[in-house]
């Protein structure tokens, strides 16, 4: 069984959202459920604006990351879920503190690494049109892998599904964030490079504000990718 977390997310309260996602961690555990999920930047809220740039938020909002993985520890279910990551020793392009867009997989306890990292996915595709501005605050997984002496040919690398156990099949589960589904007008392809790298499943994390005409646009992306 996968279950999802429809939170009323309250933008720049950590707290009160963390609070939400264990209470919902809860619930799945009870239903059965062996995937739980939330979405794109679940704890901190999107669409914060300058509160990016408050370093004492950013820390708070990874402390949080912790009190997720604890709530693992009670039973075999998976849960992924949406958070800003930083590295102390490197800068975004603006000299700030860097941040990344991520994504976290955590079971029993503990992050569930793949072959690519120890627990978490970066956001690739980073929309900067509209009221969307990802690319002013935070370091896409592309920019990452070409800092580290990737090319367009060996960027699938950092592409890697995670094993995750669901209705007792050992599954592969590709995991994007939200412009990484709609990549369309790019050149890296996230959801080919999964499948490519023996995904079996996608799951998207999605913070995507409401639009007319957006839901029909999304079901034809969504057919085209199957």
């Amino acid at each position: 069984m996968i279950t999802l977390s429809q939170m009323n997310i309250v933008a720049g309260r950590p707290d009160i959202n963390t609070k939400n996602l264990i209470r919902d961690i809860r619930i799945a555990e009870d239903k059965g459920s062996n995937l739980h999920i939330a979405t794109e930047l679940a704890i901190p809220g999107y669409l914060i604006g300058d509160e990016w740039e408050n370093s004492s938020f950013v820390r708070e909002c990874e402390d949080m990351n912790q009190e997720v993985i604890d709530a693992t520890k009670s039973s075999a279910m998976t849960v992924v879920w949406g958070n800003v990551l930083t590295d102390p020793f490197k800068v975004n392009e603006d000299g700030r503190i860097r941040k990344y867009n991520a994504a976290f997989v955590a079971r029993n306890g503990l992050l569930v690494p793949n072959k690519a990292s120890n627990g978490h996915i970066i956001k690739t595709l980073m929309p900067n049109y509209r009221e969307f501005e990802d690319k002013r605050h935070f370091t896409s997984l592309k920019d990452l892998a070409f800092e580290e002496g990737a090319s367009l040919a060996t960027i699938g690398e950092y592409f890697q599904p995670f094993e995750i156990l669901i209705d007792n099949v050992r599954r592969q589960v590709g995991i994007i964030i939200c412009e990484d589904m709609w990549d369309d007008d790019y050149p890296i392809k996230p959801v080919q490079m999964l499948r490519k790298n023996g995904a079996d499943m996608i799951v998207n994390l999605s913070a995507s504000p409401f639009g007319i005409g957006k839901q029909g646009k999304r079901d034809r992306l969504l057919a085209r990718q199957s």
